[in-house]
Parts: C-alpha cells; structure tokens; sequence
C-alpha cells in the first residue's frame, strides 16, 4: 500500500507533537513502551520494536515492542547484535536495512517462524542523536503493507524519535555508566586503602597469638599497637571514601574554594601535607567538570599516601583560554614510568575521568625525585 507523501509528512509532523506532549517523567520502561505503540499506530505496520545500544556500545537492547509480533521479537531477537548480518553496514553508513523474509540476503538471520506466522518485511532504521547512533526502530509488516517508498520516510521518522528520545537514552546511559563506574572505582579504592591494613591486622594478630602463647610481653605489645595502627588506618579510609560519595560541587561556587577545602580535610584526616597553590582569579565550572576534578584529585592525594612515601604534597588550580589545570606533585620515592603497567587502575580511572570531560591527564616521575600529576580539562564540558 502506498502512502502518499502528504500524509507522510503529516505523520513525522504528528509524532513531532507527540514528543512534545509526552511525559517524560513517567518511569522509563513505560514511557519507551508508550513511544513504540504510538509509532506502531502512526506507521500502520504490524509491529514496532524500539531498541537502545547498550553501556558496552555492541549491542542493541530490546526496550519496548508494539504489535502482533511481539512475542516472535522478544523470543528471538532480545538483543542484536552490532556485528552479525548487515548491522555493521547500519553502524557504519547510518543507513536503514530492509530484510526480506522471504528473500533474505546471505548474510541476514533467517526466521522462518516469521515468515510461517505471515511477516514478509522487515526495515530497522537508525536513531541518532548528535550523530552518534543510540538506538534502532525495528517496523515489521505483513504481506502488502509495505512498500520502498516508504523507507525515506521511515528514516526521517526516525531522525525525529532520536532527537528527541536522546536526552532520555543518553541520560540513563550515562547514569548506568556514572553507577559502574564508581562501582569499580569504590572497588578499587577499598582493595587498595584496605587490603595493607587488614592484611596487617592479620599478620600482627597471628604474631600476637604467638607471643601470647610464649609469654613474650614486648612482641606482644608492639604486635597490639600495630594492630591499633591498621585498624585506624582501615577506618579512616572507609571513612574517607564516605565523604568522598557525599562531596559534590555547586556551580555558584569558586572552584579553587572546593578543592582548598578538600585539601585541607584530606590532610587533617591522613596526617600528609598538603599545600594548596590558590589562582588569583576565580574558577567556575560546570558540575560535571567540578566533580571529575574532585575525583582526579582524590585518587591522586590517595596515591600518594599509599605508595611515594611524601613528605609534602603541592595542589595548583589554575585556569585560563577556556581551560583549567590541576596539578598535583609531591616529593616522594617517585617511580620508574618504563616499569609502571600499562592496566595499573588508578592511573588508569584518572585518565577516563579527564577524558569523560574532554580532557587529558599526564603524569611524570623520577625515581627518588618524586611525581607530577597534570590535568587539563575544559571549564564548560
């Protein structure tokens, strides 16, 4: 059946509206749901699958599905794939697909129990959103529904949906990303502030244990307050990763005031000199790049303590052309970079963290002349 093309353009202009008027509050689930079955209504095909690429970026995920071939959707095709059949053509030219289920081409996953329920045409078609792809609407339709014609106006439907449906899509990925993310750097950060000190309270208790047992008072005593030792010390990295959690930065607020007073609360609570270099101009930035500075900050002042046995630490802040610096050098035993693993996490954290912002981070460091950490990220990211 073809559609003529003013009624074409009335219905990219209808879903235009829908968009406007939609909820985007209601839970996400529901409001994908809703968007597949209005789309499902405005195209007059059999079925609407509605898919976002997933956190890794090499799959699409099936969200919502509309119509009669629901259950033939979700059974077989829960997920899909960026490299099987001719999805790495659609990743690349951004172009939408045509499956013939009848004809299909060498390269495609055949369903015949498609073709034995009466599905004859298939088009998966791109989202974008700012260019990059975050999705694909699958239109599936039955003998006699479809026609070539179509295809462009399917495509620009769904250049509409993408638009509009970014925001969403990008922001519950990102928040899926923001979670995993500090899932691991939680993660990394425990094993690293806690695996000395309790393997310390282990090794100090056995060798209590053994002093106890052959009544020697001064192994037993030195073995005691080491223990004391580590368990403040485990305590106060707990504590510390707490607050960390907690901190965040407002907009409305001078930047080098952040970061001096995170400065100062991490050198009362650790014990290590930090001295804070304060620009003479303000710097205000988005909470976005306040917090990825916080955090570069943090894993760098907690790399110091655990590993260049410093005895002073320089914080600078500095900004200017749009940019800002963070640099962080101590005087401690330093390292050899030639000799640093390249899948070390902390190093590693601090670079995505930079990078997450549209910035870069380098890291210099001598043996015995102590490391420099730079961090340039712009002011607006």
């Amino acid at each position: 059946m073809v559609v003529t093309e003013s009624s074409w353009q009335s219905r990219v202009s209808y879903v235009g509206d829908f968009f406007d008027n939609v909820q985007w509050l209601e839970e996400p689930r529901v409001l994908y749901q809703s968007i597949a079955d209005e789309l499902r209504k405005v195209v007059g095909c059999d079925t609407v699958s509605l898919r976002m690429l997933s956190v890794a970026g090499d799959e699409m995920i099936g969200y919502a599905t509309s119509g009669s071939a629901k259950t033939l959707v979700q059974d077989s095709f829960t997920s899909l794939p960026l490299n099987v059949g001719r999805m790495p053509l659609l990743v690349e030219t951004h172009q939408p697909i045509v499956y013939d289920l009848l004809n299909p081409n060498e390269s495609d996953v055949k369903s015949e129990t498609g073709v034995e329920l009466g599905y004859r045409y298939c088009v998966t078609a791109p989202m974008l959103f700012n260019g990059e792809l975050i999705g694909v609407i699958d239109f599936i339709y039955r003998d006699g529904e479809f026609s070539e014609e179509d295809v462009p106006w399917l495509l620009e439907l769904c250049r509409v949906v993408g638009s509009a449906m970014g925001m969403v899509g990008v922001s519950e990925r990102m928040t899926e990303l923001r979670i995993a993310d500090e899932v691991r750097r939680i993660g990394i950060e425990l094993h690293d502030s806690l695996a000395q000190p309790v393997s310390v309270v282990a090794l100090e208790a056995d060798k209590a244990l053994m002093a106890l047992d052959e009544g020697d008072v001064e192994t037993l005593r030195h073995g005691l307050l080491r223990l004391r030792e580590a368990s403040v010390q485990a305590c106060n990295s707990i504590r510390h990763e707490v607050l960390v959690l907690g901190e965040g930065v407002d907009e409305r607020e001078d930047l080098s005031d952040v970061v001096e007073r995170f400065a100062t609360r991490f050198s009362s609570q650790w014990g290590l000199k930090v001295l804070f270099e304060r620009p003479n101009n303000a710097i205000m930035v988005t909470k976005n790049v306040g917090d990825q500075v916080l955090r570069i900050l943090n894993e760098a002042l907690g790399n110091v303590v655990r590993h260049a046995r410093a005895g002073e630490v320089v914080v600078g802040l500095s900004s200017g052309s749009g940019m800002l610096s963070l640099r962080v050098e101590d005087d401690g035993c330093g390292f050899d970079m030639r000799t640093l693993p390249a899948e070390k996490m902390g190093l590693r954290i601090m670079k995505e963290r930079a990078s997450k912002v549209g910035g870069k981070l380098v890291v210099a460091s001598v043996p015995g002349e102590g490391t420099s950490l730079v961090a340039d990220i712009p002011l607006s990211a």
